[in-house]
This record gives C-alpha cells, sequence and structure tokens, in this order.
C-alpha cells in the first residue's frame, strides 16, 4: 500500500508541474504581448516617455500640452540667449562698427554735436557744484548719527 500511495503522489507533483510551466506561458504570453511590446522612447524637447506605437491623438495631445510647450519654449530662448552670447565673446563685427558710427552720423542731440558722454559729465559736475538733493546716503547718516544728549556704544562703531 505504500509504494502505491508514493507512486500516485508522485504523478500529482508532475501534473503539478506540467500546471506550472503552462501557467508560466501565458502569463509571459500576456506580459510581452501586442499591448506592451512596444519600445518606450524619451521626448527630445521635455524628456517625457512616449511609446513608439501611440495613437495620432495622442502624440498630438502631448505635443500639445502644457510641459511640452513650455521646455520647447525655454529651449528656444536658451538657443537665442548662448548666441547672443557668442555673438559678444566674439566681439563686434566691422559690419556693427560701421552700422553704430553711421547711426551717430545721422542722429542729432539737442545740444548739437556735443558728445553724450560730455554731456553726462556736465551734469554730473553741475549736481555736484549745487549741493543737489539727490544724495543717496543723507538719509542713512542723519539715522545713524547720535541723538544731542546720547552716548555711542561700542556696537555703534
Amino acid at each position: 500500500g505504500y509504494q502505491r500511495r508514493v507512486h500516485g503522489l508522485l504523478k500529482q507533483v508532475e501534473d503539478l508541474k506540467k500546471q506550472k510551466e503552462e501557467i508560466l506561458v501565458q502569463m509571459d504570453a500576456r506580459l510581452n504581448g501586442p499591448s506592451t511590446n512596444r519600445l518606450i522612447a524619451v521626448c527630445d524637447i521635455c524628456s517625457a516617455f512616449t511609446m513608439s506605437g501611440d495613437n495620432e491623438v495622442r502624440i498630438r495631445d502631448h505635443l500639445t500640452g502644457r510641459l511640452h510647450v513650455g521646455y520647447e519654449k525655454v529651449r528656444e530662448e536658451l538657443k537665442m540667449l548662448r548666441n547672443k552670447r557668442r555673438k559678444i565673446a566674439n566681439g563686434p563685427s566691422p559690419k556693427d562698427d560701421q552700422d553704430r558710427d553711421r547711426d551717430r552720423d545721422h542722429s542729432s542731440s539737442g545740444k548739437g554735436d556735443e558728445p553724450i558722454k560730455e554731456r553726462d559729465r556736465e551734469r554730473l559736475y553741475q549736481r555736484e557744484r549745487e549741493g543737489s538733493s539727490r544724495d543717496r546716503y543723507a538719509d542713512r547718516r542723519e539715522r545713524d548719527e547720535p541723538r544731542s544728549g546720547q552716548k555711542r556704544s561700542r556696537g555703534d562703531y
């Protein structure tokens, strides 16, 4: 009786192993089926993950989405700033110098041929002579001066 019982249990174990293999094959087919067997791509603009087999509506929604559009604007602005910085680093071109000289020759100022820098220097000199009230530190000095009868402490110096 004991051998029959062991023989029956061994047959049961073999049947369970077969069922396990069938279940594993079914699960593998479901996980790697046509719905998930797509390649994942990364958007060059906003670095979002996209599926290679997405339908047109989903792709259009992504391209018109706030995140994608915002990153696109930021990248364009960055590109413009880099170009501007590159131009500044390379120095002005001879054409820019010619344009600037031409504009300077054709522009008319209120004081005639007097250069702008000279006018600014003259205004500054006049303000200093007149004792202009545009002293940016006057309020601070008044506030920091000790009141009559008060002595300064060590921390006030």
